[in-house]
């Protein structure tokens, strides 16, 4: 749970909302269920996919500029860049999948420079 509470607090977290708009794939169920939460001011957003499977996302539903994705492994407290895209409809597939396979995808406005996932707390 600590890393996960990094990540949490490396954006900001008063203007955080729950939104399952931008997923377009299945959300699933239980164990499998796929959570999408953002800020308000659609500067960023983090998908928990409790299985590593891939999900589809639309980046224009909240992004209006580029957009800066990672994976980060709530297991290990790590991140990894996956790169920059455009605001359009795409799919995410994450490094591993199965039941002990959790991952975040975390998509940032690119404007906004925030620091590497989980590890710069935001202020």
């Amino acid at each position: 749970m600590r890393y996960l509470r990094n990540l949490i607090e490396s954006r900001p977290m008063a203007v955080r909302i729950p939104d399952q708009s931008i997923l377009v794939s299945d959300f699933g169920e239980t164990a499998d269920h796929v959570q999408s939460t953002r800020g308000a001011d659609g500067s960023y957003v983090f998908v928990y996919i409790p299985t590593g499977r891939p999900v589809c996302v639309r980046l224009d539903n909240v992004f209006k500029n580029k957009v800066m994705a990672s994976w980060y492994d709530p297991r290990r407290g790590k991140a990894e860049s996956i790169g920059e895209f455009a605001s359009e409809t795409r799919t995410f597939v994450p490094p591993s999948s199965g039941m002990v396979e959790d991952w975040v995808l975390v998509l940032d406005d690119s404007e906004k420079e925030f620091g590497e996932p989980g590890v710069e707390i935001f202020d």
